[in-house]
């Protein structure tokens, strides 16, 4: 079974609760399940440190989005989950995550703040895609990755890769 994870944190790389834990857990353990490959797609926030962690960009992995009206330029990079064999997908965009040394920044603006996670959801899709990795199962963790759903339904509604893929989303806390 291929299993997605979308997520805003994964231990150790970016962590700032509970949703950091799960992500470098889970994985894991369902790691051990020998049918299971597994991917977890994250944002490069500005406070992970490439070197410390190996990551590195991928080749031809520029990715041009456009959102409101607006071109905004991706890239991927990867590296192992300390331990696995596991991939991290990192997507970078300097305008909406490399700019902030921080998981959660504070005092952003709503609109900004929706608008960069409904484009991380949809290069989330996207690079999917162009590395062939065609997930079983989706599982989509707390508000940044909730579109994937919604862009399944609408967006992706006809397309053969996804047409298999089932969805989870969970929340890790509901007072968020």
């Amino acid at each position: 079974m291929k299993i997605l994870f979308a997520t805003n944190e994964v231990a150790p790389f970016s962590k700032a609760g509970g949703l950091g834990d799960v992500m470098g857990s889970l994985p894991k353990e369902l790691e051990k399940y020998k049918d299971n490959t597994i991917a977890i797609f994250t944002p490069l926030h500005g406070c992970i440190d490439k070197n410390k962690y190996n990551i590195k960009e991928l080749e031809n992995s520029k990715l041009r989005i456009l959102f409101e009206g607006k071109e905004r330029i991706f890239k991927l990079y990867m590296t192992k989950l300390p331990d696995t064999n596991i991939n991290v997908f990192f997507i970078d965009c300097l305008y909406y995550f490399g700019c902030f040394q921080e998981v959660y920044p504070k005092w952003l603006d709503r609109r900004y703040e929706h608008e960069r996670y409904v484009a991380f959801s949809l290069a989330i899709l996207e690079y999917a895609k162009l590395l062939n990795f065609k997930p079983d199962i989706i599982h989509a963790n707390d508000w940044h990755t909730a579109m994937l759903s919604a862009y399944l339904i609408s967006n992706y509604n006809m397309d053969e890769f996804y047409n298999k893929a089932k969805t989870v989303f969970s929340i890790h806390n509901l007072a968020y």
